[in-house]
């Protein structure tokens, strides 16, 4: 019969469609690690930062490999460690006023602000550290401190007796 393929006696019709079957493989292999790499590159903008450090050891025998990855930590707000004076301050009866040793600390904080009975700074001061203020007797006052940096402000108040 004109046009017909005669049949394949020494069996290369089987290897040809081996040689297809592998071929197939390959290139689905090929497009399953080009996708991979293709999209760890577009999530670079949903990641947070990452740096990976390797280190290899080798001797005559044996050959390991360690491999570290550490992620960057987000940043965060302002914090307040501690915000803390006398619970009375020890107005004499006589006494118009007197002052008070207030002490803070603070973090991811770029400035505080201690403020006397209400909102508003009596006056601005470094993230840590401590302060004397006035105290007009008889009290009680209350002072807020509010601590201000990237992200926002959060804000402490401690209540002082004049006692």
């Amino acid at each position: 019969m004109p046009g017909a393929t005669p049949p394949d006696d020494d069996g290369s019709g089987s290897k040809r469609w081996w040689w297809i079957l592998g071929g197939v493989i390959v290139v689905m292999v090929v497009v399953i690690v080009a996708a991979l790499l293709l999209r760890d590159g577009d999530d670079d903008s949903a990641s947070p930062d990452t740096s990976t450090t390797s280190t290899s050891t080798t001797s005559t025998s044996t050959t390991s490999t360690s491999t570290t990855t550490t992620t960057a930590a987000p940043t965060a707000g302002p914090g307040i460690g501690s915000f803390s004076g006398p619970a009375n301050a020890g107005c004499a009866p006589a006494e118009n006023q007197t002052q008070v040793e207030l002490s803070w600390s603070t973090t991811n904080t770029t400035a505080v602000t201690i403020g006397i009975d209400g909102p508003g700074a009596f006056d601005t001061y470094p993230p840590s550290g401590s302060a004397t203020l006035p105290f007009a007797c008889p009290g009680p006052h209350t002072y807020h401190l509010v601590a201000m940096g990237p992200g926002g402000e959060v804000t402490s108040v401690l209540n002082i007796s004049g006692g």
